[in-house]
């Protein structure tokens, strides 16, 4: 017979868990909209910045949430529950290649059969692994399920030691081969070695996702303190940075990583894990963030060529467009995966 404090206590941390994963649900969808915002771009460059605490707050919430549930599992139980997110993330990834493969092959594929069918082979397996195939944040799918299997096995290894070193490596490299890159634009030299002539590049690739899993696993057996006041100071000082990167190395192609966002976005991180929040329509906000993750930047590209075609300013107008047709996919999704013919489309979710 299980004790009734054990009852009571198991319960306790049910609840508060719950309440937790709910507030990851909220800011998944704030992250979400940040991401429509860094591909049509509707504020002016100064706030890229801010856009740029998307991507990682992403990696860190499903990094945490998988190390959370393998952390109560027996080990033998823990590769089952591997294989399971990987093929969960899999059929995420392929539902969506297949349903976006027009756009894609108008915009990606075309030119990489160009120099032969293998090459093109090989290029696919390339992007399918190190980059992005049917729309530019495809990658974050891949980075994930490689960034969490690297860090799952090195704990499984012992090598705990380890894993902050590769996590803090890969990221100062993808910030050189992103933000800082002009720096050794003199020539070229290093940008070439790093990033494979132009095909491989490490802030969007499994590289830059190390740093943020690791974070994610770390704080399911830590927590640390965070004075609300930091925050602030964090976002000052990435600003600050942001700065000094225009003004001495010119504004970079890529913003994707700033050296201020690690402070920043692990505090951002310490303070949602101590929210408390009850919502009770999360489900639908988990579903929603996911579908537009998938669908917008596709849409989107397709209407920004439309709009400068007609000689219509984009930004703003774009963002506006792209949120809306999103949310009316979801609405589709939600009505038709209800009928029995349309149950799969719970795998765009």
């Amino acid at each position: 017979m299980i004790n009734s404090d054990i009852d009571k206590d198991a319960l306790l941390h049910c609840t508060r868990n719950r309440k937790q994963h709910e507030a990851f649900d909220i800011v998944k969808i704030i992250c979400c909209i940040l991401i429509v915002c860094i591909h049509t771009k509707p504020l002016p460059n100064v706030f890229q910045p801010v856009y740029r605490i998307s991507v990682p707050l992403f990696f860190m919430i499903s990094s945490y949430l998988f190390f959370e549930r393998i952390s109560a599992l027996e080990s033998s139980e823990q590769n089952k529950y591997l294989r399971r997110f990987i093929k969960r993330s899999l059929k995420l990834y392929f539902f969506w290649f297949i349903v976006l493969f027009p756009t894609s092959f108008i915009f990606f594929y075309s030119s990489w059969f160009n120099n032969g069918f293998l090459k093109g082979i090989l290029r696919f397996v390339e992007q399918f692994l190190f980059s992005y195939t049917f729309a530019i944040p495809s990658w974050y799918i891949m980075a994930t399920i490689i960034g969490v299997l690297i860090i799952y096995s090195m704990n499984r290894l012992k090598l705990k030691w380890v894993l902050p070193i590769v996590g803090f490596g890969t990221y100062i490299i993808c910030c050189i081969t992103s933000n800082y890159e002009t720096l050794f634009s003199q020539d070229g030299l290093f940008n070439n070695i790093i990033i494979g002539g132009g095909k491989f590049k490490p802030q969007n690739s499994f590289l830059v996702s190390l740093i943020w899993v690791y974070i994610g696993y770390y704080f399911v057996n830590h927590r640390i303190r965070v004075k609300l006041y930091m925050i602030p100071i964090c976002l000052i000082l990435l600003y600050i940075e942001y700065f000094i990167i225009n003004k001495k190395i010119g504004i970079p192609e890529s913003q994707d990583n700033y050296i201020m966002l690690v402070p920043l976005c692990v505090l951002l991180f310490v303070y949602i894990l101590g929210l408390n929040v009850k919502y009770t329509h999360c489900v639908t906000l988990r579903k929603i963030s996911t579908i537009i993750f998938c669908f917008h930047h596709p849409f989107a590209t397709v209407v920004n060529i439309l709009l400068l075609h007609k000689g219509i300013e984009t930004g703003f107008f774009n963002f506006t467009i792209t949120i809306i047709v999103s949310l009316l996919v979801c609405c589709i999704i939600f009505k038709l995966e209800k009928n029995e013919y349309f149950k799969w489309l719970k795998y765009s979710y």
